[in-house]
């Protein structure tokens, strides 16, 4: 025990009372990005007031991390704070923490505080790291970690030292204006702030994959919406709901509500189904389903489409029926699962809360009108030419027409 702290009867350290309680909120790939640095923390920023529901006021960057003050914030209130915290991209982890006095006392007190609060949350065992970025502080790092540390095993006989594999990690960083007291990390999303990195409009199907991919897309700091193409009277008002939830799931990660851009699709596949071999079924609709949302994309601004394409998890997810749909549209076209399998896939969708909604048995458009031997290899050109005698120009007009934005 240091000399500083009251050795009395009870042998307890000094009560100080923090300066505040708040939320250390650590950035993922925002602080390595030289030059832009300053700009993505300000999207960060306004995406964490935002999804939060917080005041700006109590949002401030000390230090090289956000700080949110949870001021008068009741427990339950905090933990929905968190809770949203943890779907805000760009955040590496996020940690419950005092601000106290630069004192080796207040040091002491909150350290002591944070060690009961575990202890009655079932810790047995801690380990102590302490940072003194503070060379004006008079104690040494390597003091403290002995110092408190016998402390908090005098004041709390339940606990016991555990260097390698402790129960709690209680760490302390010593600055000129605050000593910052925290235990547990509750990690982050991690990537890129949305709205960082451009705007771009994700085909959504009714299935696992897709979602998925939207949620990547804006895991790289992507503004993402949505385009559906649906097919009354083959599909009813129950596939288009479970894509509406499928938004609705989505933009829980997202600071912003997005739209879904809905486009009726049955007259182009019965016209495809009626004059094209059947083995190119589903590489026509898919490229149509590409002219389309291209179309969108230059017309709104999108810098991107987003597909939810596995190399060869189905038959137009080969690498040359892939080639043969994207020379459809000019728009750049991006597959963030390509390199995935399905498992990993339905395990990312059951975390970010899709994947309940997407096995709903309501029948996309692609499903009804898959054929029975599909083409596994196209010919870019070939398909082309084919796709030229269909005769689909008006059809593709009508249903950009007869399609609509709606807001989720």
């Amino acid at each position: 025990m240091s000399s500083t702290t009251p050795q009395n009867e009870s042998d307890t350290a000094a009560e100080v009372r923090p300066l505040r309680e708040m939320l250390l909120i650590a950035f993922d790939e925002v602080a390595l990005k030289r030059g832009q640095r300053a700009r993505f923390i300000e999207r960060l920023r306004e995406n964490i007031i935002a999804q939060a529901g917080c005041s700006p006021k109590r949002l401030a960057l000390r230090h090289g991390r956000l700080e949110l003050d949870l001021g008068d914030l009741g427990e339950p209130e905090s933990i929905e704070v968190v809770r949203s915290l943890s779907r805000v991209f760009g955040i590496k982890w996020i940690a419950a923490a005092e601000a106290v006095p630069v004192s080796l006392e207040a040091l002491e007190s909150a350290v002591v505080r944070c060690a009961r609060a575990a202890v009655a949350g079932g810790a047995r065992s801690f380990k102590l790291e302490h940072s003194r970025k503070n060379k004006a502080f008079p104690v040494q790092s390597q003091d403290l970690n002995r110092d408190v540390g016998a402390l908090v095993l005098s004041e709390i006989p339940e606990l016991r030292v555990d260097v390698h594999n402790p129960d709690l990690l209680i760490i302390s960083e010593v600055r000129r204006d605050q000593v910052t007291v925290f235990a547990e990390k509750q990690p982050g999303p991690e990537g890129l702030p949305i709205g960082t990195t451009g705007a771009a409009l994700a085909l959504l199907s009714g299935g696992i994959d897709s979602p998925v991919a939207a949620w990547y897309a804006m895991k790289r700091g992507l503004q993402v919406e949505y385009i559906h193409f649906h097919s009354p009277p083959y599909t009813g008002l129950k596939a288009q709901e479970k894509v509406r939830d499928l938004v609705h799931a989505l933009n829980r990660w997202a600071p912003d509500s997005a739209r879904l851009f809905l486009v009726p699709f049955a007259r182009i596949q019965e016209a495809i189904a009626e004059r094209a071999p059947s083995g190119y079924w589903t590489v026509l609709q898919r490229r149509v389903m590409q002219r389309i949302a291209g179309t969108v994309a230059e017309q709104n601004g999108f810098d991107a489409l987003v597909g939810g394409d596995s190399i060869g998890q189905v038959a137009s997810q080969t690498l040359s029926n892939m080639a043969a749909i994207d020379a459809a549209t000019p728009h750049l076209v991006l597959r963030p699962l390509l390199g995935f399998d399905k498992v990993a896939i339905v395990n990312l969708a059951r975390r970010i809360g899709t994947y309940d909604i997407s096995i709903r048995p309501f029948e996309d458009c692609c499903v009804l009108f898959a054929p029975r031997n599909p083409a596994i290899t196209s010919d870019p050109a070939a398909v082309n030419e084919l796709e030229k005698d269909l005769g689909l120009e008006s059809l593709i007009e009508t249903a950009l027409r007869e399609s609509e934005w709606i807001e989720v």
